[in-house]
C-alpha cells in the first residue's frame, strides 16, 4: 500500500480537495503581497548611532542659526503715537497745503503740539485723521504710513537734525 492511500484513509478524500483550494489562496495572497509592496516600496537606511547624533547636531546649529537671523532682521515698527512729524511734513503725509492743516487746527479736527514755535503732530494723529476721512490719503495702512515718514526723514536728513524732528 502506497503512502497516497494511508493519507487518504488517514484524512479522507475531502482534505484532499481542500489543499489545491489552499494553495490558490495562497498565491493570490501572495500576488497581492507582491502588488502592496511594490506600490508601497520602503526603503530603510541605517546608520551608526555616532553619525545620527552628530546629524542632529548639525540640524540643531543651523536651525539655531536661521532663528538668529530671523531676530536680527525682524523690524519691530516704531510706536506712532512716539513719532512728531513737523508740519511741514505733515501736509505731504496728508497729501494737503500746509493752510489746510491750519484750517483743522483751527477747526479742533487734528491734535498738535507746538514746541519751538513750531507746530508737531503725532503719526497717530495724522493716521486717525486719514481714517476719519478728514482727509483723503494714499496710505491706508500703519506700515506704509511708517514707510512714508521714514523715506522723509532721509530726504531732509541734512536739513535739520535728528532731535528737531522727533522732540520729547
Amino acid at each position: 500500500m502506497a503512502v497516497n492511500s494511508l493519507v487518504d484513509a488517514a484524512l479522507g478524500r475531502t482534505f484532499k480537495k481542500t489543499i489545491p483550494s489552499l494553495l490558490t489562496r495562497c498565491l493570490e495572497v501572495t500576488e497581492l503581497c507582491n502588488i502592496i509592496s511594490k506600490t508601497w516600496l520602503m526603503k530603510v537606511i541605517t546608520i551608526e548611532d555616532e553619525a545620527y547624533k552628530k546629524l542632529v547636531r548639525k540640524i540643531e546649529r543651523i536651525y539655531f542659526y536661521v532663528e538668529k537671523q530671523a531676530e536680527k532682521e525682524a523690524v519691530t515698527l516704531p510706536d506712532p503715537r512716539e513719532i512728531r512729524v513737523s508740519n511741514d511734513e505733515a501736509a505731504e503725509l496728508l497729501e494737503v497745503s500746509t493752510r489746510t492743516l491750519q484750517r483743522l487746527r483751527s477747526n479742533g479736527e487734528i491734535t498738535y503740539s507746538i514746541q519751538g514755535g513750531r507746530t508737531w503732530y503725532t503719526l497717530d494723529e495724522i493716521q486717525s485723521v486719514m481714517s476719519g476721512r478728514l482727509v483723503a490719503s494714499k496710505y491706508r495702512q500703519e506700515a506704509d504710513l511708517l514707510r512714508a515718514h521714514q523715506d522723509y526723514q532721509k530726504r531732509n536728513k541734512p536739513a535739520s537734525t535728528k532731535k528737531d524732528n522727533n522732540p520729547k
